[in-house]
C-alpha cells in the first residue's frame, strides 16, 4: 500500500467541511469557489515548506525526489515542465465520501457541471479542485524571473484510465493529447509548472 500523500490526510480533517461544501444546495461556481478557499487556507499553513530561489531549483529537486511536494502529494515524475503523478493524491481519501459503498449523486454530478463551466479546465472528481488550487497555492511561492511559478493542471487520468484534459493547459503546454496521454498511461495526472 503506497503511503498516503499529506494533502489526503489534511483533507481528511476537514473532511466534514469539503462533504457540507458538496452536499450543499449552492451551483457549481459556489461550491468551486468554497473548496478553493479551503484549499488556500490549507495551503497557507504549508507555504514556509516550499522555500527555492526560483523555478529551475524547484525543478532539479522535485527530479531528485527532494521537493516538499512529493510528501504533500505523493512521487511524480518531471518531464521537463511538466510533473506527472504517479498515483492520484485523493485515491486514498475518496472512498470516505461513499455512501453505502458508493458515491452520492452529487459527487459525480460536481465533475461534469465543472466542466461546462469552466471549459478550458479538468477535473475527474470533486477533490480535485481542492488538490488543484493546493497545488498552485503552493507552487506560487517560487519565484522566477517574470514573477513568480504557477501550477496549471493539463490532464486527469483515473486508475481505470479515463482521462479528462485542460484545453488551457494543454495550450499553455504546448503539447499534444496524444503526448500527454502518452506521459499519463499508467499513472495519474500531469500539471505544468511554470
Amino acid at each position: 500500500m503506497p503511503e498516503v500523500p499529506l494533502l489526503a490526510r489534511l483533507v481528511r480533517d476537514v473532511e466534514d467541511r469539503v462533504r457540507k461544501t458538496l452536499e450543499s444546495g449552492a451551483d457549481v461556481v459556489e461550491k468551486t469557489i468554497m473548496l478553493r478557499k479551503l484549499a488556500r487556507e490549507i495551503a497557507k499553513e504549508r507555504a514556509d515548506a516550499i522555500n527555492y530561489r526560483g523555478i529551475e531549483e524547484f525543478k532539479r529537486d522535485y527530479e531528485l525526489g527532494r521537493s516538499p511536494l512529493i510528501e504533500l502529494e505523493g512521487p511524480g515524475i518531471m518531464y521537463n515542465d511538466i510533473v506527472v503523478l504517479k498515483r492520484c493524491t485523493m485515491a486514498s481519501v475518496m472512498e470516505d465520501f461513499m455512501v453505502d459503498g458508493r458515491f452520492p449523486e452529487h459527487w459525480s454530478r460536481l465533475p461534469s457541471e465543472y466542466m461546462k463551466k469552466f471549459e478550458k479546465e479538468a477535473i475527474l472528481h470533486p477533490l480535485c479542485i481542492l488538490h488543484q488550487t493546493f497545488r498552485d497555492q503552493l507552487v506560487s511561492n517560487i519565484p522566477k524571473a517574470e514573477g513568480v511559478a504557477h501550477s496549471l493542471v493539463i490532464a486527469c487520468r483515473s486508475e481505470a484510465g479515463r482521462i479528462v484534459y485542460s484545453r488551457l493547459g494543454l495550450s499553455v503546454a504546448k503539447i499534444s493529447r496524444e503526448k500527454v496521454e502518452a506521459l499519463v498511461e499508467g499513472l495519474a495526472c500531469a500539471f505544468y509548472v511554470r
